[in-house]
């Protein structure tokens, strides 16, 4: 995987791969545009002798359009080679995750973001045993109304049904959509994530949530904690 040196002050790039050896802070801000507040994370590495650091926001792998490419906020990995060990973290910020477009977007950047991290980097590493850690850091996220979201998609699936057959048929198009959507709900609230990898296996993630608390009128902050 291609990375760049980030050395100790020096400023980051956007969807850029970074390496370092040494245990800094890095802070992520995202600003609201319609509430014009701002929410800020702060990822907490440790490491140790041994171990090599990676960090990149959106993660954009070299050669790819960064307009076509679902891209998670936050891709970190911890690798300690003399004991063959890596550890990755695939995260987004969302202010709410309480509607249908929100969790689509949730489960597409993850997916994006494993299988991205699978083939330019995790690929080359034979024997090595793996940590993944998966998940969304949000303001406020509700069991209750993503309830609500799927059941509004199984009510348009049982209309679409008692129209007849025909109309069955003539919607196939649209139910499988309406399928998609309750699947990627259902995984919001089991808190577990099933991706398709793209060598056609499933493999199960779970999803992990940390809660950004309010520091001032405008402000946001959560803290990450990156380390073995």
């Amino acid at each position: 995987m291609k990375a760049q040196k980030l050395k100790q002050g020096m400023d980051w790039n956007r969807t850029v791969m970074y390496w370092f050896d040494h245990s800094r802070d890095i802070i992520l801000e995202e600003e609201q545009p319609v509430s014009k507040t701002l929410d800020r994370v702060v990822l907490h590495y440790t490491v140790k002798d041994g171990e090599k650091a990676y960090f990149s926001n959106e993660y954009v792998p070299v050669g790819m359009s960064r307009k076509a490419t679902k891209k998670p906020d936050i891709t970190a990995m911890l690798e300690r080679g003399d004991r063959r060990m890596v550890k990755w973290y695939i995260y987004d910020i969302k202010d709410t995750v309480i509607n249908m477009n929100t969790v689509l977007k949730l489960c597409s950047q993850w997916h994006s973001g494993i299988a991205h991290i699978e083939e330019q980097y995790l690929s080359g590493l034979y024997g090595y045993g793996i940590e993944c850690s998966l998940g969304v850091i949000t303001r406020y996220w509700s069991s209750e109304k993503l309830q609500e979201e799927k059941e509004r998609y199984q009510e348009k699936i049982n209309q679409a049904k008692s129209g007849g057959l025909l109309t069955a048929r003539k919607s196939q198009a649209k139910l499988n959509e309406y399928r998609q959507k309750i699947k990627a709900v259902q995984y919001i609230l089991d808190g577990v994530f099933i991706d398709n990898e793209s060598y056609g296996e499933e493999r199960s993630y779970d999803i992990h949530y940390i809660s950004m608390a309010r520091a001032d009128e405008t402000t946001y902050t959560a803290e990450m904690n990156i380390e073995f």
